[in-house]
């Protein structure tokens, strides 16, 4: 497994480009705020839900990623009724309002509650968790991720955290009147984006250490075999190759029918046999064939969440 590009030192300055994205559009979305307001956040929690209807629901993934631009445009947005002064006139009623809608959405949406009544479709959604992921950080080991690109878990976690910081914000401003925390603010935030990548640098050196091939590393992955390098006389003999899914306590078996099903146009039969062979056995061949070809399935079968590897049938 690689350090998800998440964990790179540069990694999190995607904000930046982010940031010089939406200053480049101001133009235009300041437009929109004097012309009809609120009407223009409200348009984006909307396109927001209805992108991950369509990418999860209908099953097209890739459409999640026009959730970028109107989950990282929102807190922008109402950025601007903070500085025109009309978000600090809004009643307070309105503000717990953007709290409960947030937090209280995340923990529906995070949890098997409101899914339950789908059954096993919502596997299909959500594959391995049948809910959104509790986490909304995202890295490449996620079957799913609240973040790349952003789900409406997301744009929630914005909504009532600006919802709180305005209700905290008459105490914090008498707070950091004071000598003291005013003095403490500003040296915080002098060191806060050094503070910020000497963190995640010693976060990919640790993952770095974590992910040494096993057994001389912390963690152990399934096995796998490794070519033996080969000089320019070798001639590589044409070998198939096989595609093995092993077992782990995430996934539900009829889950993993599923996906077998799907994938492999395999019958209901055979998909059970295979998968009561990963349960028992630890272990099942599920396909074979060209390297090329079981690199694909190996691809696939990450992407529905289950613990995929290849080798060389010898």
């Amino acid at each position: 497994m690689l350090p998800p590009a998440a964990a790179l030192p540069f990694g999190p300055l995607w904000f930046l480009a982010a940031y010089l994205v939406v200053v480049a559009v101001a133009p235009g979305t300041v437009w929109l705020q004097r012309r009809v307001g609120l009407l223009v956040p409200a348009a984006m929690a909307l396109v927001t839900v209805l992108v991950d209807l369509v990418g999860f629901g209908l099953g097209h993934p890739r459409v999640r990623y026009l959730n970028i631009a109107p989950v990282l445009l929102l807190p922008h947005q109402l950025g601007y009724a903070y500085a025109d002064g009309s978000m600090q006139r809004w009643p307070r009623r309105a503000l717990w309002a953007m709290v409960a809608v947030g937090l209280g959405g995340l923990v529906l949406l995070t949890n098997p509650w409101v899914f339950l009544p789908f059954g096993g479709t919502r596997f299909r959604w959500f594959p391995t968790i049948g809910h959104y992921p509790r986490s909304l950080l995202g890295t490449d080991v996620e079957p799913i991720s609240d973040a790349y690109p952003p789900t409406v878990c997301f744009l929630l976690a914005g909504i009532w955290a600006i919802g709180a910081v305005m209700l905290l914000r008459p105490a914090l401003v008498r707070w950091v009147a004071r000598p003291g925390p005013w003095k403490a603010t500003i040296f915080v935030n002098g060191i806060i984006m050094t503070l910020f990548l000497w963190h995640m640098t010693a976060c990919l050196l640790a993952i770095l250490a974590r992910v040494r091939p096993y057994p001389g590393g912390m963690a152990s992955t399934a096995p796998v075999e490794v070519d033996r390098p080969r000089g320019e006389g070798d001639v590589e003999p044409d070998v198939p190759w096989v595609v093995i899914v092993w077992n782990d306590p995430i996934n539900l078996m009829s889950y993993v029918v599923w996906v077998f099903q799907k994938l492999f146009g395999y019958s209901r039969e055979k998909a059970t046999k295979l998968m009561l062979d990963v349960h028992h056995k630890g272990r099942a061949v599920v396909s074979h064939g060209t390297r090329e070809k079981c690199e694909h399935d190996v691809a696939r079968l990450h992407a529905h969440g289950l613990w995929a590897t290849m080798q060389k049938d010898r």
